[in-house]
């Protein structure tokens, strides 16, 4: 399942450590979310980023895919 989100803040706190906060993006028909969240999308990501190659890819009001496929394995 794919869900387009939108990146709602990217906040550096104190520890060093980027958050980014997602939300999800209305599914109307024909939309990328349309298959999960038709009318009304209730959710939202929250990421706690503290590798430096992870940080700062993420830009507030830019959106995003995020795909979710089940993991058969732990690690």
């Amino acid at each position: 399942m794919r869900a387009k989100m939108r990146c709602e803040s990217v906040t550096n706190n104190s520890h060093g450590t980027e958050e980014v906060k997602f939300s999800a993006v209305n599914g109307k028909d024909g939309t990328a979310n349309a298959q999960w969240a038709k009318y009304t999308p209730n959710g939202n990501i929250y990421l706690a980023l503290d590798n430096p190659t992870a940080k700062g890819h993420f830009v507030p009001g830019n959106f995003y895919f995020v795909d979710f496929s089940e993991a058969l394995e732990d690690g």
